[in-house]
């Protein structure tokens, strides 16, 4: 019995380059930072800020890596995903025979921009961190939007695709 097994088109599109170069170069300002400011961090360093910028718990010098190292993770994972089978993918919306491939490429590009956004909103952090300075109150509104913006756009994206 001949099993014909056909392999799923993977559209890369320039959209996704862009936000995965962005968060390459994230992860290596904040790697390079660190590297380069190791020496003249304090050994105890925030790990923790309150909504108004001030820090409000405290770590070695070696938590300055925590962050980082979770972005590489979420790096990882979120670059992995993208080559799922479609089957993972879970929308909210039947998907049909006419959406599929629609479908796929919206999911695939979201993660490539939560990715992207997700790094964007973590160097801050790391700048702030490494200078010693307070993190300013607009950061948590714009890390809110970096992390929940695109992730809503895409699903209204994904609705209207249907």
């Amino acid at each position: 019995m001949d099993r014909v097994e056909t392999k799923e088109k993977r559209h890369y599109g320039r959209l996704e380059l862009v936000c995965d170069v962005v968060s390459v170069v994230c992860l290596l300002v904040m790697f390079i930072l660190i590297a380069l400011y190791w020496g003249q961090l304090p050994e105890q360093i925030p790990t923790h800020y309150g909504i108004d910028g001030q820090p409000n718990a405290w770590g070695g010098r070696g938590a300055v890596l925590i962050l980082p190292l979770l972005s590489l993770f979420l790096f990882a994972v979120l670059t992995g995903a993208r080559f799922l089978p479609a089957s993972m993918y879970n929308f909210p919306v039947a998907v049909t025979e006419e959406n599929r491939e629609r479908l796929l490429d919206l999911g695939r590009e979201m993660l490539s921009v939560v990715k992207a956004c997700l790094l964007l909103a973590f160097l801050p952090m790391i700048v702030f961190l490494v200078l010693d300075l307070p993190l300013p109150v607009w950061y948590t509104v714009v890390l809110l939007l970096l992390i929940f913006v695109p992730i809503v756009v895409y699903i209204i994206r994904v609705v209207k695709n249907k």
